[in-house]
């Protein structure tokens, strides 16, 4: 499997899950809007903030930025944001200083939020790279030093990005999906132009598949 067919695969099969995400804050929002409940606030809050990526933070450390959502969730979303790194730097300055809660979820909350809009709100200038992402990013990239949020047009235009055969596929998909893709597929991504590891018939997953 190329490159080119890597990214086929994962926006026909594996970027599933990610718009399972959004769909559920978005059918959290219809039910609130339906019922006005105080219930159903706090279950849209905790599916904004709560999703894969979050599983593994105890709750005594998610509960805080819950809360906090819960409170400000409607005013953020009368906000008139001029683009996603606005809705970004809000939703930071709420629970960004919060104990156990870093950038990676502060993304995605905003993401989750971004999503409710009438003209939904999501990253276009900015690459967001945290975590699995940056790993993915920079394995394809060769272990290049990047930041966490790079520029987009500028992280396709590096020399490694560019010798990667079919880039363009990847570079077509809507930035969010472009994060995803980094960090659905970090353990399958080379730094190389191949994009690849060829060699997968060595690898323990697949030796204990067979």
């Amino acid at each position: 499997m190329n490159f080119k067919e890597a990214v086929k695969c994962y926006r026909c099969l594996l970027c599933k899950r990610h718009l399972e995400e959004l769909d559920d804050v978005k059918k959290a929002y219809i039910c609130y809007a339906a019922t006005r409940s105080k219930a159903a606030l706090h279950k849209l809050a905790e599916v904004c903030v709560v999703g894969g990526h979050q599983r593994r933070i105890p709750f005594k450390y998610k509960n805080p930025a819950i809360s906090i959502i819960e409170v400000h969730i409607l005013s953020i979303l009368s906000t008139p944001f001029k683009d996603f790194e606005d809705l970004f730097n809000t939703v930071n300055n709420l629970i960004g200083n919060l104990n156990n809660i870093g950038p990676l979820t502060v993304y995605d909350t905003s993401l989750r939020i971004g999503h409710l809009f009438d003209k939904p709100i999501y990253p276009r200038k900015i690459l967001y790279l945290n975590n699995g992402a940056m790993e993915g990013a920079r394995k394809l990239l060769g272990g290049r030093k990047l930041s966490s949020k790079e520029v987009l047009s500028t992280f396709f235009s590096y020399p490694e990005a560019l010798a990667v055969a079919g880039i363009t596929s990847l570079r077509a998909l809507p930035n969010n999906l472009i994060e995803d893709f980094f960090c659905v597929m970090k353990d399958y991504l080379d730094s190389g132009p191949r994009g690849l590891i060829s060699d997968r018939d060595k690898t323990l997953t697949y030796i204990q598949m067979k």
